[in-house]
């Protein structure tokens, strides 16, 4: 036989020792707490998209960063060989000036040499 006295002793005792006086915890209403485990998997959902959205803009970034860096690449090529294109051409002036005045000497030179 269990003395029901002795029973309801023990159980309030131990239900005092597991549970915190009522001024130490606030109580939550079930609907409450079940909105806000929903609340709580929502933003954590919003969370995630927005680590994929940042990771994907993270890899963009590097594709235009590359492809930056390819096109500066490419356009100092461009600028290289404007210069080297540039600097033929004064070579091939100076040349025909050197012909030309070496063909004009030479023309009125020989037209002097031969009217006098």
């Amino acid at each position: 036989m269990v003395d029901t006295d002795e029973l309801d002793k023990v159980l309030e005792s131990n239900s005092i020792k597991s549970c915190p006086d009522d001024e130490t915890i606030e109580r939550v209403p079930k609907g409450h707490l079940d909105w806000l485990y929903q609340e709580n998997a929502r933003l954590a959902k919003i969370n995630d998209d927005l680590r994929e959205e940042i990771y994907s803009h993270v890899q963009w970034e590097k594709e235009l960063n590359d492809d930056f860096t390819k096109i500066t690449e490419l356009a100092n090529k461009v600028i290289s060989l404007h210069r080297q294109i540039i600097m033929d051409y004064e070579g091939l002036l100076n040349a025909k000036v050197g012909i030309r005045s070496f063909l004009r000497y030479l023309f009125l030179f020989k037209k002097n040499k031969y009217l006098t």
